[in-house]
């Protein structure tokens, strides 16, 4: 028996003892029902390596299974008991390297309950009564090989990393974690395949735009931030001309959030105010309008968030000038020596912005505009038609669609079911059913709620002791929240602005300080979190995007011109609905009587396609 126990205080030395006396006693039962346990080791107390603190009470190895045993002082658990006890289990599967091969088992051991076992997706809730009974059953059903504590223990842990800690790691030349979900996502052939092109690009002398394009959460960020820090490249960069040596990428992003929290979270962590990544709208600025014959010193340019990218109309209202972001971003490739390269980063269905409704249609009207014998386009098969009459060299290759979510772990459906949700749910009920149950039984859970108390509390409960991040998060375009003390509003005015989220210390902020996400004060809406994370959001669902029982109904409060309500509001909840990397809680306040009816009829269709209500406290 061995154990990894820290810090402790009174009430958690008395839980220990009290699952310790359990353990020793049943433990003790089950050498009489199955001798062979006498082989058998437990784990007191592992903390999961770079996790924030969590650890399981109790791992027990066996013969080719690996029972992860939580105890909770309480005669009925609540849905976060049983789904912290699940998640411990889902990730030692899947990030510890001595685990992959072995069966795996969440069992949840209310001590003060007496009553027959419980089987829960995913899980097992078993009366301390019953729990030599039920590990002789599982023991059983396994004729492994013993797995072996000492070995066991000496595992490498890998977990999924945030992106703020890949950005870190790779800023500071560590190497990332090759983590099995990276690599059944081909994360390492998409990076491979480009750094080709950028070969490729120099060595002929030829310009290429690349789009890779992917679900939320399946890896883009992360690939062009390992493009823009891969050592090799720099190999590429001009010998004649020592200006260019060593700064062969750029990474720009038109997201300011992600450009601030990233910076700001590298800052703390390593002292080096040099930034990792940079505005696109900066960039643009001054190498179009402000000094038009300077040339950059990259030759490879990687636009994050290119969905984004503005529409004519929008650079005309800031710059006067009649051309898109697109435009502007060949033109000054198009000025680079010799050689260059775009990598255009593409989140599907994530256009939230006035001037952003143009997509992928921007990119293939300004490459038109251009000299196109000059350039080669590289993009996934799906969008090769776009391309098609724009330009004789144009590569198709599936390497550059990421189809695979990390952000959420397991739940790879997770995407496919928001989507289908948001967009026509009534023709999908039983496609939307069977994906929520797969995503749930993943360790993934979905949650619908009316009581917001009872998703806070849920976060809490599941996340106490531990590092992890949870928060509130609502469109920016919801009305009659503040009702409810939700606080949406974006103020204006330079007198205002302080009034306003201050989104870098929302994600970066200790947990415990009040301005972090975790003290669910304040929500971030989808302009603050979009290419960010959570472990946990709780997403309050507002008026703007509500069902009347047949369709979707959109609107927005604005002055501003939006050529397509409806895209955009259902865009904003499709970011709103994939930032939580361990699971999703939709609070709707059907209570509220400005918008009873139509968010009763939504919380209907969010149930009717497979949403779990959550345990009222």
């Amino acid at each position: 028996m061995k154990n990894f126990i820290g810090e402790r205080n009174p009430s958690q030395e008395i839980a220990w003892s009290n699952s310790i006396a359990v353990m020793q006693q049943q433990f003790r039962r089950l050498l009489d029902l199955n001798a062979d346990t006498a082989g058998y080791s437990v784990i007191l107390e592992y903390e999961l390596p770079r996790e924030g603190g969590r650890r399981p009470d109790a791992v027990l190895l066996g013969t080719g299974f690996i029972a992860v045993l939580e105890f909770k002082d309480k005669r009925d658990p609540k849905s976060s008991d049983i789904d912290q006890a699940v998640a411990y289990a889902r990730d030692l599967k899947n990030y510890h390297s001595e685990s992959h091969t072995a069966a795996f088992y969440s069992i949840l051991v209310p001590t003060k309950n007496s009553a027959a076992p419980v089987i829960k997706p995913s899980a097992l809730i078993i009366s301390p009564h019953f729990l030599a009974d039920e590990i002789n059953v599982i023991s059983r059903a396994h004729n492994g090989p013993q797995i072996n504590a000492e070995t066991w223990v000496q595992g490498e842990y890998e977990p999924l990393p945030t992106l703020i800690e890949a950005a870190y790691r790779l800023f500071n030349s560590q190497p990332l974690s090759q983590i099995r979900s990276a690599k059944s996502a081909n994360i390492p052939e998409t990076v491979k395949r480009i750094v080709d092109i950028c070969y490729e690009a120099s060595q002929t002398g030829t310009r290429h735009l690349v789009l890779l394009t992917g679900a939320p959460g399946a890896g883009k960020t992360l690939v062009g931030l390992q493009i823009a820090h891969t050592p090799d490249l720099k190999e590429l960069t001009v010998e004649c001309d020592t200006r260019r040596k060593g700064a062969p990428a750029v990474f720009l992003s038109g997201n300011g959030p992600l450009v601030n929290v990233l910076q700001d979270a590298l800052k703390q962590k390593s002292g080096d105010r040099a930034p990792l990544v940079k505005g696109i709208r900066a960039y643009l600025k001054y190498h179009c309008f402000e000094r038009p014959q300077s040339i950059p010193p990259e030759h490879i340019l990687i636009f994050d968030e290119a969905q984004r990218a503005w529409s004519s109309d929008l650079v005309y209202k800031n710059h006067k000038a009649e051309v898109s972001e697109p435009d502007l971003l060949l033109s000054i490739a198009e000025k680079i020596p010799e050689w260059s390269v775009i990598l255009a980063l593409i989140g599907e269905g994530q256009e939230i912005y006035q001037g952003e409704e143009g997509g992928i249609q921007q990119w293939a009207d300004a490459l038109s505009k251009c000299d196109t014998a000059a350039w080669q386009v590289h993009c996934p098969p799906h969008l090769k038609d776009a391309f098609a009459a724009t330009t004789t060299s144009c590569n198709s290759d599936p390497f550059l669609h990421l189809n695979v979510s990390l952000r959420t772990h397991q739940a790879e459906t997770l995407h496919t079911w928001v989507a289908l949700l948001l967009n026509n749910p009534l023709d999908n009920l039983n496609a939307l059913q069977r994906m929520a149950s797969e995503i749930t039984a993943s360790g993934y859970p979905l949650y619908i709620t009316d009581s917001l108390d009872a998703a806070k509390a849920y976060v809490r409960e599941r996340y106490a002791n531990s590092d992890k991040r949870f928060g509130l998060l609502a469109s920016r375009y919801a009305g009659g929240l503040q009702q409810i003390g939700i606080d949406n509003t974006q103020y204006w005015g330079r007198e205002n602005r302080h009034k306003n989220l201050n989104y870098i210390r929302w994600f970066n902020a200790n947990p415990r300080e009040p301005e972090s996400c975790c003290s669910l004060s304040r929500p971030a809406t989808e302009f603050e979190c979009q290419g960010l994370e959570v472990d946990f959001p709780v997403l309050v669902w507002g008026d703007d995007y509500t069902f009347d029982g047949e369709h979707w109904d959109a609107k927005m409060r604005t002055t501003a011109r939006i050529k397509d309500v409806r895209t955009i509001r259902m865009n904003a909840y499709r970011v709103l609905m994939t930032r939580g990397r361990d699971g999703l809680c939709v609070y709707i306040p059907i209570n509220n009587s400005k918008f009873a009816k139509p968010l009763k009829q939504t919380y209907t269709i969010l149930h009717q396609s497979g949403m779990r209500e959550l345990q009222k406290i």
